[in-house]
């Protein structure tokens, strides 16, 4: 508590010695706000304030207050025309006003002397410093997203070119020790990508496992704002940032888009795995495996009523193949003694030296079991073999389609509502044992909002999401879930040291869940004062059924078994001397030792795993937020933000209820005020919800028995009454396997218990003080335009995580041995129990980051960025999977140390330029490069971390963990690799334009 204490303290300290600019405004609208003066700066009440959208016929109206300041919220992102008024003076337009959402743009305005029939036009460029934006925050606009390269088609990478922010996929994609369930992708203050909450024009955009439940068409997002650090009080439900995408909407003019991307092996690089495809036509040189990706789409928008109802659609399929390749049959590890692996060749020379010894024992074992070692000739695996060799496609289909229309039936009135549909089929696999993703999604959206008066204004929005589902579930059920080592396959190239055949232990896993989203806000501008007060209530149903090795598995290992453990006692008498002379250990070579085929061959599997029981879970989620908030101007050049949350989380069972208030404050100082310099400033304590992954699996792998009850058999292991070779040769005996399944009863038979409290069982738990997470994040930067369009900001980010989610062995309990070359020795705590995760809230992070930003916005057709990321990230805790559990669990304070997620040093810089030459004018050239755009992004980042492997010894156990960071026991590190990244997309857009008579 005193460290918390501390953070706050810190964060509100630095909040006393600078700024910040730009006030945040909505998760969907912009803001115009402003003073209107006389030639001597005198302000001027009651002056009237019209702002028009030229392309919807849409305007608004505000007259100035006392203190000559007007405002205008909830206006849509876009391009705008602004008029202003007043007796005596004469009229001003301002043409070209761009909104962008989240922003709060200053427009003060000094009226001229003259009639009021006279007419000024005013040519000015909105203000490049936003000298009332107190959060660290960026906005994607719209060239950017439709122009900056983006081969994934997801939106979210363009998140990758702002400053903060590294990937958190890329530590993922180099450990294998990950949990499958995936992340937003991208990492905020070092946080491991699932706290970036992301709405869609204000609907939350949430699966409740911090990964983004749709990923909108790029083609029908008109912008999106980041907000990555102190932000304001009324964005709440996240630990980490907001993600506010808006979509675009129609206008008086018909407009349209098509557009197909496609790439092929033959457009791409090639990739490392390739130089494991045989070369074409003999001729050395690397094959690339087959890959397509296909992405047709459109959009269309255009009034229904002019001025007053328009539309937008669009729709976009998504067709990707990837070639890989299972190098099954014929395999080094398919014929084991006859074939090239290490493990066949030194058998091979063993054998060898068995046969010629002279002695008939030996040479007569050395005959009688090397058919044995030849696993293809095994029936059964050839079967499986066969039917998974060879080449197959991953093949990923989607449909998304989005419409939204949008009403204003006057000027204090406009509705939105937006229909989104999306379905998909990912990463099928074409072979037999595969398995593929099945996701559907359906959202509807309104949003009022209301003028109440000059000064309030009232939005009412909700999200109904019907039915959301996402079905991994595999190709068939080809029997027992066998995994043997040594095969390798179900890899990009045939990249894997293992394959498994049959149903997988894992599958189906089906997620299905609503969810619903019901809030209101009120605006109310008095004086210097911008008051917002507001209300959400997001409930969710979830429900899980995750059927976790209910078809059984056995594994079969290499390496564990020696060839002289399958003689007969008489020849082991001799092979022992044999092995000893030979200088061999007396259980003989270890590299001879089996491998997996052999092992399955020979019906030795090291360990079977099965789940009974019930393997579905139901459970509601009931969030409720409430913040209020001021944003005060004190002078004319410092502004300051403060406000409060208040939220209420009833989370499913077996979590309770908690509730906490999470305060914000932040600064923006215009020093000179020439709107040219700001200094911002901003801190808070962000909380969010639990991961419904916590919950669900709290429950279905808990001991209650009311779930999942695991059975575990363990070759040679003390704990298991029943050794796995015992089961799995009464499967064969029975006929049941290895193309089908064991029951409980045939367990039971022998003798094998499968309901709760069962012998050598994995369970798992939630701490009954788990706390939800949240993060104390302070910001402080300077921002200065340099020349015209052109600023630097450079600032200081900070984000401490409290309460973080860490799973760890409970299990054992240290025997007060220390072993000098392996450390504690454990025992466990209840010899019945195998392994036990508990899931607890003492996770935390630290994270310092010093960013540098360059930016020119778009002006003389070039705009670009280039941010520079000086950051370290420590925690003691990676994810919510079991693989995670630290292999010394009586000492997790130890395990504080440079996260993976840690990235030192980031660079990224993107452009848009657009040829100035138009399609009717110049020459050949001039007409051939007209319209054209060139956007590249460069990607450069140090200190990647590769994995590494952790072990520590307990009685009767091995502990393990992965784990790629330096700890307080002086573990190393992973090597640094650097990374360059250069992409660079060419546009050319195709599209059409109709006015409406």
């Amino acid at each position: 508590m005193k460290k918390i204490l501390l953070s706050v303290f810190v964060a509100v300290a630095l909040l006393t010695v600078t700024v910040s600019a730009l006030a945040q405004v909505d998760v969907s609208t912009a803001t115009l706000r402003g003073t209107v003066t006389d030639p001597d700066g005198a302000v001027i009440a009651g002056a009237t304030v019209t702002v028009k959208n030229p392309g919807r016929g849409l305007s608004r109206v505000v007259k100035s207050g006392s203190d000559g300041t007007y405002q205008l919220p909830l206006l849509q992102p876009g391009i705008y025309e602004v008029e202003i008024e007043a007796a005596g003076f004469s009229k001003e337009v301002i043409a070209n006003v761009e909104l962008n959402v989240g922003q709060s743009v200053i427009y003060d305005i000094r009226l001229r002397l003259g009639a009021v029939t006279s007419v000024v036009d005013v040519i000015a460029d909105a203000p490049l410093i936003q000298v009332e934006q107190t959060q660290q925050a960026n906005t994607i606009n719209q060239a950017q997203v439709e122009n900056l390269p983006n081969i994934g088609r997801n939106f979210a990478q363009s998140v990758f070119t702002l400053p903060g922010v590294s990937s958190s996929d890329a530590t993922r994609s180099q450990q294998p020790g990950f949990t499958g369930f995936g992340t937003t992708g991208f990492s905020i203050g070092g946080s491991n990508g699932r706290n970036n909450l992301s709405t869609i024009d204000g609907g939350e955009n949430e699966y409740g496992t911090g990964q983004y439940r749709v990923l909108p068409s790029i083609d029908s997002i008109q912008e999106f704002q980041v907000n990555r650090n102190a932000f304001a009080a009324e964005f709440g439900f996240t630990v980490g940032s907001t993600v506010n995408v808006v979509t675009k909407s129609g206008g008086n003019q018909f407009h349209g888009s098509g557009y197909i991307y496609f790439r092929d092996e033959h457009t791409e690089a090639s990739n490392f795995f390739n130089r494991f495809l045989p070369s074409p036509g003999g001729t050395g040189g690397y094959q690339k495996a087959f890959s397509q990706n296909l992405y047709p789409g459109g959009t269309l928008g255009g009034p229904l009523i002019k001025n007053k109802l328009f539309f937008f659609t669009s729709y976009e399929f998504t067709k990707l193949d990837q070639a890989g390749f299972n190098f099954l049959l014929n395999s080094a590890g398919a014929l084991g003694i006859n074939g090239t692996s290490i493990t066949g060749l030194a058998q091979q020379s063993y054998f060898n030296q068995l046969a010629s010894s002279g002695n008939p024992f030996l040479a007569g074992f050395a005959a009688a079991l090397k058919p044995a070692l030849v696993p293809q000739n095994n029936a059964n695996l050839l079967k499986m073999l066969t039917r998974n060799d060879g080449a197959f496609n991953t093949a990923t289909r989607a449909h998304t389609w989005l419409t939204r229309v949008d009403y204003q039936p006057n000027s204090n009135n406009s509705l939105t509502f937006r229909f989104e549909l999306q379905r998909s089929l990912a990463g099928a696999q074409s072979f037999p044992d595969g398995s593929g993703l099945t996701t559907r999604d359906y959202s509807i959206l309104t949003n009022w909002a209301r003028t109440l008066s000059a000064s309030v204004v009232n939005q009412v929005r909700v999200q109904v999401v019907p039915f959301n589902r996402a079905d991994q579930v595999p190709n068939g059920d080809n029997g027992t879930f066998l995994s043997i080592s040594e095969l390798n396959g179900a890899g990009y190239g045939g990249a894997g040291t293992g394959f498994g055949f049959g149903h997988s232990n894992l599958l189906p896993y089906l997620a299905h869940q609503r969810r619903f989203q019901f809030e209101d806000n009120l605006s109310w501008t008095r004086g210097r004062h911008n008051f917002k007060f507001g209300v959400s209530y997001r409930p969710a149903d979830y429900n899980v059924e995750d059927d976790l090795y209910r078809g059984g598995q056995f594994d079969f290992a290499s390496g564990l078994i020696p060839l002289i453990a399958l003689a007969p006692g008489a020849v082991q008498a001799q092979l022992v001397p044999f092995n000893l002379a030979h200088g061999f250990p007396a259980t003989g070579p270890p590299v001879t030792n089996l491998s997996g085929p052999e092992a399955f061959v020979l019906g030795i599997p090291d360990f079977y795993h099965g789940g009974f029981g019930n393997f579905a879970w139901h459970g509601w989620a009931h969030y409720f937020g409430s913040f209020a908030q001021d944003s005060w101007k004190i002078s004319p050049r410092f502004t300051v933000d403060f406000g409060g949350r208040f939220d209420l989380d009833a989370e499913p069972s077996p979590l309770g209820h908690h509730s906490y208030f999470s305060p914000r404050l932040g600064f923006a100082w215009d020093p000179w005020g020439d709107h040219k310099t700001v200094i911002r400033a901003g801190a808070g304590i962000f909380e969010g919800p639990i991961d419904v992954l916590i919950p669900s699996y709290g429950a279905l792998l808990n001991a209650s028995g009311q779930y999942i009850n695991q059975v575990l058999s363990i070759l040679a292991s003390p704990f298991s009454a029943v050794q796995p070779t015992t089961i799995y040769g009464f499967g064969l005996a029975s006929g049941k396997l290895p193309f089908g399944h064991l029951t409980a009863a045939d367990l039971n038979l022998l003798g094998v218990a499968t309901g709760p409290g069962n012998p050598n069982r994995v369970v798992f738990s939630i701490d009954p003080n788990y706390r939800n997470p949240y993060s104390v994040q302070a910001s402080l930067s300077i921002q200065r335009e340099l020349a015209h369009n052109i600023s630097l900001e450079v600032g200081y980010n900070m984000y401490h995580g409290v309460h973080l989610q860490m799973p760890h062995d409970t299990s054992v309990k240290a025997t007060g041995v220390v072993d000098p070359f392996i450390g504690p020795l454990y025992a466990p705590i209840d010899p019945t129990v195998f392994q036990q995760t508990t899931y607890s809230s003492i996770g935390s992070s630290i994270y310092h980051g010093l960013t540098a930003s360059l930016t020119k916005r778009f002006s003389n057709h070039l705009q670009f960025q280039a941010n520079y990321t000086f950051s370290k990230t420590l925690d003691n805790t990676i994810d919510f999977a079991s693989f995670q559990n630290w292999f010394r669990p009586d000492r997790l304070n130890q395990f504080r140390a440079i996260s993976v997620f840690d990235f030192p040093h980031v660079f990224v810089a993107n452009a848009v330029y657009a040829t100035p030459f138009k399609a009717s004018e110049g020459n050949f050239l001039s007409r051939a490069f007209a319209d054209v755009t060139i956007a590249p992004i460069l990607t450069m980042r140090r200190a990647f971390h590769s994995p590494s492997r952790f072990r520590a010894c307990a009685t009767g156990r091995i502990l393990t963990t992965s784990s790629p960071r330096r700890t307080r026991q002086g573990a190393t590190r992973g090597e640094d690799i650097r990374i360059i990244i250069w992409t660079c997309a060419c546009r050319r857009p195709c599209m059409f334009s109709r006015s409406e008579s």
